[in-house]
């Protein structure tokens, strides 16, 4: 009986389902320290990014899951690991750079987020414009993560998006929208912590 056990126990792991074969994101720290155009060559990206991202329609891109690839493939920008646990990654869509996008990756919660500009402006403000090139933009956050605007993790927000944002050079915000499987929702600036007083925040 104990073979017989055995081998139905076998029967049922060889039926059982196994998780994609990119649906892990440990690889993506073996690239701290690294450039992020040799993260973006990585064979195994495009299929962690059609699986964890939703495949919601980006305004202007299409899929979302098939879009992140144009930013992350494109002109680019910077590659990080935080923590040993949060993998950030930016660029734009090659030649044109009238989007920037940037990948959020927690690594061990497996949550995903691809960050995207969109409608830029130029400032017009001479006392500005050399720190912030882009007046104002729109914002999405697109994620498989059911959750609240006000859900947002810490360090997404003030320890990815916001520094992000600063570095690129973006002055306003003047729509942010959440995109997730189950429908569209806005995110006030204080949510997302671009003004109010988690703003002052710091995260290391």
């Amino acid at each position: 009986m104990g073979f017989l056990s055995l081998l139905i126990a076998a029967g049922v792991a060889a039926q059982t389902p196994q998780p994609p074969r990119h649906a892990s994101a440990e690889w993506m720290l073996g690239y701290c320290g690294k450039s992020e155009n040799a993260f973006a060559q990585d064979k195994r990206l495009p299929g962690f990014l059609r699986h964890r991202l939703p495949a919601v329609e980006l305004p202007g891109w299409g899929p979302a899951n098939t879009a992140a690839e144009a930013f992350i493939w494109g002109v680019p920008g910077v590659f990080e690991v935080k923590r040993d646990r949060y993998v950030v990654a930016s660029g734009c869509p090659a030649h044109a750079c009238v989007a920037r996008g940037m990948l959020w990756v927690d690594v061990q919660e497996g949550t995903v987020a691809l960050v995207v500009t969109a409608d830029e402006q130029d400032n017009p403000d001479t006392t500005t414009r050399d720190a912030y090139p882009i007046g104002s933009a729109k914002l999405f956050v697109v994620t498989k993560a059911e959750m609240a605007p006000g859900q947002l993790p810490d360090a997404l927000r003030l320890g990815a998006i916001v520094p992000w944002l600063h570095r690129e050079g973006v002055l306003r915000l003047t729509q942010i929208t959440l995109l997730r499987p189950s429908g569209a929702v806005p995110v006030s600036p204080e949510e997302l912590c671009w003004t109010g007083g988690c703003a002052l925040m710091k995260w290391n």
